[in-house]
């Protein structure tokens, strides 16, 4: 039997609100690991299978070659025991049409690429006996805790508050990142911070 695995999540706040004004809470899956990328992928092939790294080298560009030849001939691309690649098409300028003799040919393009997988992986996927953990990114190996502390008092000895915004600029973050750090010192009975919300602005002071 193996070891029992752990999916972080994250909640975050959808846009949707209920009848008394309150937003539903969503939930993410939160990679917290390295990207495995498709070297990594085939190691992983060759360790527990009889297919050799010669043979795997080719598979994601011959992938990529049929993926362009076939999908613009109105077919879809099955690879068995993982799913369907197909099509995603938009108007190209025009929204909200209602007449369909307003639309022509040239008024189209493709918009993305779109998988869908099988029922079947996803059915396995979802039968795995699985732990979930809520994600705090405080304790994670990307982030250094102690030494955000130490910029943050810094930066309040000049400043009485700080915002998203500010965060991303003064840790060169992105916007998301520096949302859920800036949370997680202002949640728990040892937080840093205490948070303020102004209107959509959420305003984070020293507690």
């Amino acid at each position: 039997m193996g070891i029992k695995k752990t999916l972080l999540y994250n909640l975050y706040e959808s846009p949707l609100k209920d009848k008394e004004g309150n937003k539903y809470i969503q939930v993410r899956a939160m990679p917290n690991k390295e990207t495995m990328s498709y070297d990594n992928i085939k190691d992983y092939i060759v360790r527990n299978t009889s297919l050799g790294v010669t043979e795997l080298n080719s598979v994601p560009s011959a992938l990529r070659d049929a993926i362009l030849t076939f999908l613009p001939q109105n077919r879809r691309i099955h690879i068995d025991g993982l799913g369907y690649f197909y099509l995603k098409l938009k108007f190209k300028d025009k929204k909200r049409v209602t007449n369909k003799k307003e639309i022509k040919g040239r008024d189209i393009v493709i918009d993305n690429l779109e998988f869908l997988p099988e029922a079947s992986l996803v059915n396995e996927l979802r039968s795995l006996d699985v732990n979930f953990k809520n994600y705090h990114i405080l304790n994670s190996d990307n982030i250094d805790k102690d030494s955000i502390v130490e910029k943050l008092k810094e930066y309040f000895k000049t400043n009485d508050s700080i915002t998203i915004k500010k965060f991303q600029i003064e840790f060169s973050t992105t916007r998301y990142m520096a949302s859920l750090i800036l949370k997680d010192l202002s949640s728990g009975e040892d937080s840093f911070l205490t948070i303020h919300t102004m209107g959509k602005l959420n305003i984070f002071s020293l507690r």
